[in-house]
């Protein structure tokens, strides 16, 4: 059954293999199923027959990733539109990937994105992200920026972080809010369990949601990305805005200077980030409630 899927060979196969006895859940060594193999790469057909036939439409593979996120990631529109008809969850929680909102604005597949969004799917929704997974499922590989922490992000605020300024200017355009708080979360939290996790996150979740004042251009600077910072700066982004909690004082131009010192970006990179900020108004001169200038003496720019 798995192998029929994996090279689309159709719903008259699938259903000889089913009449034979074949297991419609049955696991692959990869923890996926027929339909999840059939979303990756199956026809329409094939995922018809199987939803037909009774498959979880909501399965998990490895715990994170389920069918609709698996032909999101592929944009494949047509499978997404199938298994939004039979009535995937399009707010599904997917504990690491985010959620099928999430995987929409990674993949910055807009016609997939306005499908979504018709379906009801939650823009504005937080959920815990592993970055450092991303450039993996898009790419095949990993990253150039290893990172210690997951996010705890909407998948507006994801777009930022992987630099996808066509998606978060709709995003903008559709509720996103330029003040939406954040928070890295320590890697290491991701060996407890899910539920142990889950409970981590919810709290962090509900207490930065009144208290932090971190923001998408805090991300965007600290991310080195000075496009979106011009994106976010002519939405109206605040340029003054400093952090209430965990880093006191700093502001974006802090986030971008810290960044640079972990990376391997010429100075020229930081120098723009910072001469936009200051164009709107960020003060280089800052310092946070340490004393600590924004400008370590030890940073080239």
């Amino acid at each position: 059954m798995i192998r029929a899927c994996e090279e689309g060979q159709g719903k008259a196969r699938l259903a000889y293999l089913l009449s034979k006895g074949a297991d419609i859940e049955f696991r692959s060594e990869a923890n996926c199923t027929p339909l999840h193999h059939a979303a990756f790469s199956g026809p329409v057909e094939s995922v018809e027959f199987l939803l037909d036939a009774g498959a979880d439409i909501n399965a998990f593979h490895k715990e994170w990733k389920v069918p609709l996120c698996i032909a999101i990631l592929r944009g494949r529109l047509e499978i997404v539109e199938t298994l939004l008809r039979y009535k995937a969850n399009v707010n599904i929680d997917c504990p690491q990937l985010g959620s099928p909102a999430h995987a929409a604005c990674a993949r910055a597949n807009m016609a997939i994105i306005q499908l979504l969004h018709s379906k009801g799917a939650n823009f504005a929704a937080q959920k815990h992200v592993d970055l450092g997974i991303w450039p993996i499922l898009m790419h095949g590989k990993q990253g150039p920026v290893q990172r210690t922490a997951v996010q705890y992000c909407s998948a507006g605020a994801l777009a930022v972080a992987l630099g996808n300024r066509e998606v978060v200017e709709w995003c903008l355009d559709h509720g996103l809010s330029l003040d939406e708080p954040y928070i890295y979360v320590l890697r290491e939290w991701l060996d407890d369990s899910a539920s142990e996790r889950s409970q981590r996150l919810e709290g962090i979740g509900a207490r930065i949601s009144h208290e932090s004042k971190s923001t998408l251009l805090m991300m965007a600077a600290s991310h080195l990305d000075h496009p979106m910072l011009t994106l976010l700066l002519d939405k109206g982004a605040d340029a003054l805005a400093v952090v209430s909690t965990y880093h006191d004082g700093y502001n974006a131009i802090f986030y971008a200077v810290n960044s640079h010192k972990n990376r391997e970006d010429t100075p020229g990179v930081l120098h723009a980030c910072v001469s936009i900020l200051q164009r709107y108004g960020a003060d280089i001169d800052a310092q946070d409630t340490k004393g600590a200038s924004v400008l370590m003496k030890d940073v080239e720019w």
